[in-house]
């Protein structure tokens, strides 16, 4: 049987918990630049199947990215829009 103290308790906890994976999930815009950086790197590979396969992946990043970011990002002042700036500069200057 569970008591009324345990609820309690499991929701404070329930609570925590979706507090911390709030702050520690990405936003689809964050998610499309980490992926594109982990892409890149791979597409100097030699290998035919590996390229097809980053490049496939890429067009499928390309269209979150036209879903997911628009032009205002390069002026939003948020934290999480300066750090897509960030990013998304440093990654088009490894293209």
């Amino acid at each position: 049987m569970v008591t009324d103290a345990s609820l309690g308790t499991d929701s404070e906890t329930d609570s925590e918990d979706a507090m911390s994976l709030q702050f520690s999930q990405l936003t689809l815009p964050q998610f499309v630049v980490e992926t594109m950086t982990k892409i890149l790197p791979v597409l100097k590979t030699t290998n035919p199947e590996v390229m097809l396969a980053g490049m496939q992946l890429l067009e499928e990043i390309k269209k979150l990215m036209q879903v997911s970011m628009t032009m205002d990002i390069w002026e939003d002042k948020s934290v999480v829009g300066r750090n897509l700036v960030r990013f998304c500069s440093a990654t088009f200057f490894l293209v």
